[in-house]
């Protein structure tokens, strides 16, 4: 032990105190966690923080083609290349000299042998009615005739009617005289039987004559009603049977007229109906089927044309799309399906867009194939094809069809 100083042992706590220390391994695992987390940590905010955005974008649309409907030649096609249309505007007119217009002209035939047999019928049925008035004339003073020879006739029968009841009254006073006198025996029966006969053929010929009244009378009412029941007037009879001939025949060919008139009326309709289609057939107009921009015309005026041929095709502004070069990283890649917003050059504000499909070198030959987080790149870019809402769209139509202008893309 030194002067002044203790002397210190090696059990002594205060030496081991004051050796230096050595770190640990899992202390330095524990580091080294920490400090990749907080490099993860950093590069998840700094790629959401810098969001993917597009570096190159373009609005593009899809293609419809026009096609020949018939073959022929073209001999209006006024479309041009970047012209706007408008559904329903006629671009092409086709026509085909080669049409069969075999049909319509039968159909044509047979309309006019139609309207010939209704002539014809028209003329027979005017001159019955012709003949129909003659004979109404006839029956007319026919009946005057027979009415003033009944009238005449009835006043004889009324007369003669008249004297068989004074005969019928004689005879039945003789025979109640005789009747008192056989009673009284001043006279015999054979003077009775005789009153009784003569009373008898009184009363017969009374009968008779009221009999030939009355059958006058229901001739006389036939013959104002223009029918005529009893011989007297010549003619009559056969004026009266004409008429009805004639009736009949009447009704006949007005029936047959009909049919005539309704055969014309359904043939003019199979051809106005073959017109129509022989029209269709010869010359087509060919309307663009959307509304968008011509991007090529195919054919010209004269050109020769198949039926399928191209003639020339529109882009569809009603169905705008972006296609769009985009930046993506680990922890911030544009997934099909989300939403984005889009800008598009001379159109004020963003529009709403969805991601239709993503396509990269990995994605090339299956755009359906996702892209795995080991063959995720720290910055690598594919090209997104984004759809516009409809809506936007309708509103973008105010500056045009905007299809080949930049747009910009904003992801959420």
């Amino acid at each position: 032990m030194m002067a002044g100083r203790p002397t210190r042992t090696a059990d002594d706590p205060t030496l081991s105190a004051a050796r230096p220390r050595r770190v640990s391994g899992a202390f330095v695992l524990r580091i080294v966690v920490l400090l990749l987390a907080l490099l993860a940590v950093g590069a998840y905010f700094s790629n959401r923080v810098l969001q993917p955005a597009s570096l190159q974008g373009v609005v593009n649309a899809p293609m419809v083609t026009l096609r020949a409907p018939i073959d022929g030649k073209l001999i209006r096609g006024g479309a041009m290349i970047g012209e706007v249309v408008t559904p329903g505007t006629d671009m092409f007119v086709i026509r085909d000299p080669r049409v069969d217009l075999h049909r319509q002209r039968e159909l044509q035939t047979r309309q006019t042998n139609a309207r010939q047999r209704v002539a014809a019928l028209d003329r027979i049925l005017a001159d019955l009615e012709l003949l129909s008035v003659e004979l109404r004339g006839r029956a007319a003073s026919y009946s005057v005739a027979e009415q003033a020879r009944l009238q005449g006739l009835l006043g004889g029968q009324d007369i003669a009617i008249a004297t068989a009841q004074s005969a019928l009254d004689f005879a039945r006073d003789q025979e109640t005289r005789a009747r008192i006198l056989v009673r009284f025996g001043t006279a015999v029966e054979q003077r009775l039987d005789d009153a009784v006969r003569a009373r008898l053929a009184a009363q017969a010929n009374f009968d008779r004559a009221v009999a030939d009244r009355n059958s006058t009378v229901v001739a006389l009412d036939a013959a104002r009603q223009q029918v005529f029941t009893a011989p007297g007037v010549g003619g009559a009879g056969y004026a009266q049977q004409k008429q009805d001939e004639v009736d009949i025949r009447r009704l006949e060919l007005t029936y047959q007229r009909s049919v005539a008139a309704e055969e014309a009326a359904a043939l003019q309709r199979d051809i106005d109906a073959e017109t129509a289609h022989v029209a269709a057939l010869r010359e087509v107009a060919v309307p663009a089927s959307v509304g968008g921009v011509i991007s090529a015309v195919y054919v010209s005026t004269g050109t020769d044309v198949v039926r399928g041929n191209p003639l020339a095709d529109v882009m569809d502004c009603a169905a705008l799309y972006i296609e769009a070069t985009v930046s993506t990283g680990w922890f911030a890649t544009p997934r099909p399906g989300d939403q984005v917003r889009v800008g598009l050059y001379g159109v004020s504000g963003t529009m709403v867009g969805r991601i239709r499909s993503l396509r990269d070198t990995a994605m090339a030959l299956d755009p359906s194939r996702s892209i795995p987080l080991s063959e995720r790149q720290s910055r690598q870019t594919v090209t997104a094809i984004i759809d516009i809402d409809r809506k936007d769209i309708l509103l973008s139509r105010d500056h045009g069809c905007p299809v080949g202008q930049p747009a910009s893309v904003q992801f959420n």
